[in-house]
């Protein structure tokens, strides 16, 4: 229950603060970004972006 509403809040919080960024996009390219290494959590540890 707690995970489904994490991503819940987090798809609602993505979608608010690109429809008030319009020009928001990644500062680097996808292949570029970073991932957690570990058993239980998959991850970016880093998301830079540029407006």
């Amino acid at each position: 229950m707690g995970a489904q509403l994490d991503r819940m809040e987090l798809q609602v919080g993505l979608d608010t603060l690109l429809d008030r960024t319009p020009g928001l996009r990644l500062a680097v390219p996808e292949s570029e970004l970073p991932w957690k290494s570990g058993l239980l959590v998959r991850g970016r540890t880093a998301m830079p972006v540029a407006w």
